[in-house]
């Protein structure tokens, strides 16, 4: 019997308490004392320090490239002095035989003696390129601002501080019922 007792008290209780009612309001305390004070503050301020870097940067760039072909003059003074020793008769063949071969020689050598064309080369020049790094400084200030203090009526005491001077300090009491 004692045991059904203990657990309609404690049903009892639970239920009362998971219907109490509560709300916040907001009271505002009489401030008593008020003063000024300098509180110092800190910030972060970033700068850059910056410098310049020689930088190695690639490019092409196409060169005339001109190839001697040896074999060309030498084969037209052949065909040249073939040529001339065939047009003359006696004497004046050994002429037209000569003749024949540097005009032939001078000929191939003028077609297909030199070659031409661009080539590409990588080249490296240096550059100059500007370096920035940022950096953070840290820098003191101080800061004016009113101290207000009020007290509780229980004695304990409140304190704000705000930038300007305060009458009263608001504060939020919950009352539970």
């Amino acid at each position: 019997m004692k045991i059904i007792k203990n657990i309609l008290l404690i049903s009892a209780l639970v239920l009362s308490v998971s219907h109490a009612k509560s709300y916040t309001k907001t009271k505002y305390i009489k401030v008593t004392k008020s003063y000024k004070t300098t509180i110092w503050k800190t910030k972060e301020v970033p700068y850059q320090s910056c410098h310049y870097e020689n930088v190695p940067v690639q490019y092409t760039e196409y060169v005339d490239v001109y190839e001697q072909n040896q074999a060309a003059p030498v084969l037209g003074a052949v065909a040249g002095g073939v040529l001339g020793h065939q047009i003359g008769k006696g004497r004046g063949k050994d002429i037209a035989t000569v003749v024949g071969a540097i005009a032939g020689g001078a000929l191939a050598n003028k077609q297909y003696g030199q070659k031409h064309y661009k080539k590409p080369v990588t080249r490296t020049r240096y550059e100059q390129k500007r370096v920035c790094n940022t950096y953070y400084k840290t820098k003191k200030y101080k800061v004016t601002r009113w101290k207000n203090i009020a007290k509780l009526p229980n004695g304990d005491k409140i304190v704000k501080v705000s930038k300007y001077r305060l009458k009263r300090i608001p504060i939020k009491v919950k009352i539970s019922y």
